[in-house]
């Protein structure tokens, strides 16, 4: 072992003198424990606070240092006993590691085509905010090296985004995705974020999990693990997790339509003269008496005209919801038998459904991007119109 003394360039200068012929060495992070005093600041300007005690024959010793100087890796510590003649002892490597700056978790953003139309939005201008509110991966206020988010209120529907905000790691970051045992996103170099981790933006690439593969999955409430590794010297990608961030989100997935969707017809009201179930909510387009308003001498039937339900005449309007767990892609109505009231006309080109014997014709279609789009019709000529609107998607 030789001190070195100075290095200017390429130019290594060290105590004492090394035969010629010898042209393999090893250079190591060295520290000289060498003052026979107790140090509580650095005494002798070797930017170390050391201590070396002697007790007859024995000494013992110490030094503290601060590793923020060390790259973060794997490191093997090792130290030697000099005496003044030369002679030395080496102990054996003390395998260690510093970690100064791996890669924590602080939020994770989930979001789902819920409008079909292949894009993720986020709520700007007059697009669907299809992303939910991140979940804090923060324990009093500080970043976690493992995380478990349960995200109750999150379903993917469609193909999902995932954007997590990983503070620190040096260098690139990879991932890989782990669904119940089976590997749905291999680890590749850089595929979460290249380059030095930026201060100002902690959020990595987006992750996306297309519909295949999320059918694939399956059904039901699923354990998303993403492992998250950096680039630290000495490790190579993905065989250590000493860098290793892991992130677990529970969330469902319901992709595949197995249920029947539940429709509802409202009740006719009256809350007002502007207000009410009539056609235009005008009193020129017809009359309506809802069933408080029906004299119980008269109308106290179980069937037929003096029944108990509302009365109508002249132009009305029905409404009502329509819900499945997947998208709906058109709402289809039963108004009437042509043939007996000869009340309600539909073009020959109409699009029509038979269910329990009653011819049901087709009055609007869901285009993803663009919303419902109502068959066409005209109330004086044919006796109706409709009209759809997106209460919400979820």
């Amino acid at each position: 072992y030789y001190r070195i003394t100075d290095v200017t360039g390429d130019t290594i200068t060290w105590e004492g003198e090394v035969d010629t012929d010898i042209v393999d060495f090893q250079l190591v992070y060295a520290i000289a424990v060498d003052l026979l005093n107790t140090e509580v600041s650095d005494m002798d300007g070797d930017g170390i606070i050391e201590s070396v005690t002697r007790s007859g024959g024995t000494y013992d010793w110490s030094c503290s240092i601060n590793s923020t100087n060390l790259p973060d890796g794997q490191m093997n510590i090792r130290y030697v006993a000099f005496d003044k003649a030369g002679n030395f002892a080496r102990h054996d490597d003390i395998a260690t590691h510093v970690e100064n700056n791996p890669p924590l978790l602080a939020q994770v953003a989930l979001a789902t085509d819920l409008d079909g139309n292949g894009t993720i939005t986020d709520g700007s201008g007059a697009t669907l905010d299809e992303w939910n509110p991140p979940y804090s991966t923060l324990v009093a206020g500080v970043e976690q090296k493992t995380s478990t988010v349960t995200a109750s209120d999150f379903t993917a529907k469609d193909f999902m985004e995932v954007v997590i905000d990983v503070v620190g790691g040096n260098g690139d970051l990879q991932y890989s995705l782990n669904v119940g045992g089976t590997t749905v996103h291999n680890l590749a170099a850089a595929n979460l974020r290249t380059g030095a981790y930026n201060e100002l933006d902690p959020s990595t690439d987006t992750i996306t999990v297309t519909l295949v593969q999320l059918a694939a999955i399956g059904e039901g409430l699923r354990n998303f693990v993403f492992s998250i590794w950096d680039s630290t010297e000495t490790y190579a990608l993905g065989t250590s997790t000493d860098f290793m961030a892991e992130l677990t989100v529970a969330l469902t997935v319901d992709v595949v339509d197995e249920m029947d969707p539940v429709t509802v017809v409202s009740p006719f009201f009256w809350n007002s003269a502007t207000d009410n179930s009539l056609y235009g909510n005008s009193r020129d387009n017809g009359h309506i008496e809802l069933e408080a308003d029906l004299p119980a001498g008269i109308f106290n039937q179980a069937t037929g005209l003096f029944d108990t339900d509302p009365k109508v005449s002249g132009k009305i309007s029905i409404r009502g919801t329509a819900y499945d767990d997947q998208r709906l892609t058109a709402l289809w109505m039963y108004v009437g038998d042509t043939v007996a009231a000869g009340n309600f006309d539909f073009p020959p080109t109409a699009t029509t459904k038979t269910f329990g014997g009653k011819t049901y014709y087709r009055m609007a279609t869901y285009t993803p991007g663009s919303g419902w789009t109502a068959t066409v019709s005209d109330m004086t000529t044919n006796g109706w119109v409709f009209s759809a609107d997106d209460e919400y998607l979820d």
